[in-house]
């Protein structure tokens, strides 16, 4: 019996020693706070006929949701008459994490001048922007605005384009003014 006992006692011995393994591993993470943020297409706002006037201001509205037509309010006697339509800008982002949500920061304003900026013709001032959701759940939106789940999202930015109140006269040509569109994730 105290032969079997020891036996037995030092075949736990020996089995707990031989069980027992180690291993050293190494933590790793990877930090991605960029994406990708394009301009699709600028806004455009068409070809149009346009007069100013001293004390009136015309408007001509690009909506950022296509499905609403642009329309062009009148308002004494500044004109602005479309010829061909203008378009919202389209934007689209990528690489966000799934369902996120971005904070956008859309334009107030933006002066569009004539090419070459020639003394004595008049301008545009483009205010207030808008933004509508093209992707996912279509939908107006202000300042936020949810990806989908494969880190995505497109959206359309439309304008109010006002004439300016003055003697000076608008030119035939190409008239352009710069604006910037801010997204944080």
């Amino acid at each position: 019996n105290k032969i079997a006992a020891g036996l037995a006692a030092s075949l736990l011995l020996v089995s707990a020693a031989q069980s027992q393994e180690t291993v050293t591993s190494t933590a790793t993470a990877t930090v991605q706070n960029a994406f990708t943020f394009e301009e699709v297409s600028a806004l455009d706002f068409g070809t149009f006929r346009a007069t100013n006037d001293g004390t009136d201001t015309a408007t001509l509205v690009i909506p950022a949701d296509t499905a609403t037509s642009p329309s062009t309010p009148t308002n004494g006697d500044a004109v602005i008459q479309q010829l061909i339509e203008g378009t919202p800008g389209e934007y689209s982002i990528s690489g966000v994490a799934e369902f996120g949500t971005l904070t956008v920061t859309l334009p107030t304003t933006a002066t569009l001048a004539p090419v070459g900026n020639p003394a004595g013709v008049a301008s545009f001032t483009a205010s207030p922007f808008t933004a509508y959701k093209t992707s996912g759940t279509p939908a107006a939106f202000t300042n936020s605005l949810q990806v989908d789940g494969t880190g995505a999202a497109t959206f359309n930015l439309g304008a109010t384009l006002t004439t300016v109140a003055g003697t000076d006269s608008y030119q035939d040509g190409p008239y352009e003014g710069e604006y910037t569109i801010t997204v944080n994730y």
